[in-house]
């Protein structure tokens, strides 16, 4: 077998095996970030923010745990990338065409952002919020009652408000009115705490003059 046909036989073999390669072991597609950082900086600002820890600076440190975490995603793999304060962890896993960002409040001594726990009832609840790559929301997630992660589709908050409007004499007391929001289908068990996720957080204008109503 003369030079060039051995070389040319190296070739054949050697280049489709380095292609695949690379195209199974890259990042997958990136992320819409614009759109998702003016998400997450009124999802941060809904529960009042973090004290001590600027929603800017907080969003981009988000961002960067995404963007670590889109670079290891793989089939079958992903990683979920953290950063915490000494009273919060905060956390992104990018995979399968899914963001996923959440907090919880976890006591880590040597944590490096300055980021403090609001007090209230949300953080306790460890919030998780999934969006598409576009920067668009698809569900929260929250820990029930009795400690079970829950699911809740962001189009279910929607419904739920435009539902709202059929309410002709709200309740005086803010889990009365979560009652009356009732289940959906779609909801999760625990639909009472999905109704105050969709309170707090739902990116939608119309929950505007019901949390006025209420954080008198």
């Amino acid at each position: 077998m003369g030079v060039f046909q051995i070389l040319f036989l190296v070739l054949t073999i050697a280049l489709p095996g380095y292609f695949f390669t690379r195209s199974t072991s890259a990042p997958g597609p990136r992320a819409e970030w614009g759109v998702w950082e003016r998400a997450m900086a009124r999802l941060i600002d809904s529960d009042g923010g973090f004290p001590e820890c600027s929603t800017l600076e907080l969003v981009t440190q988000l961002e960067d745990l995404c963007e670590a975490s889109r670079i290891k995603d793989a089939p079958g793999n992903s990683v979920t990338f953290e950063r915490s304060s000494p009273e919060i962890t905060f956390g992104c896993e990018v995979h399968g065409g899914n963001i996923r960002v959440g907090w919880r409040l976890n006591a880590a001594k040597d944590g490096e952002l300055k980021c403090k726990d609001p007090g209230g009832a949300i953080v306790p609840k460890a919030p998780g919020f999934n969006f598409t790559m576009t920067g668009l929301m698809r569900s929260m997630e929250f820990l029930a009652e009795d400690g079970s992660r829950q699911i809740l589709p962001a189009r279910n908050c929607r419904l739920k408000v435009a539902a709202a409007k059929k309410i002709t004499q709200p309740p005086h007391e803010l889990d009365q009115f979560f009652v009356q929001l009732g289940r959906s289908a779609g909801d999760p068990a625990d639909y009472i705490n999905g109704n105050f996720m969709c309170f707090v957080f739902d990116l939608s204008p119309l929950w505007t003059p019901w949390r006025e109503r209420y954080r008198r």
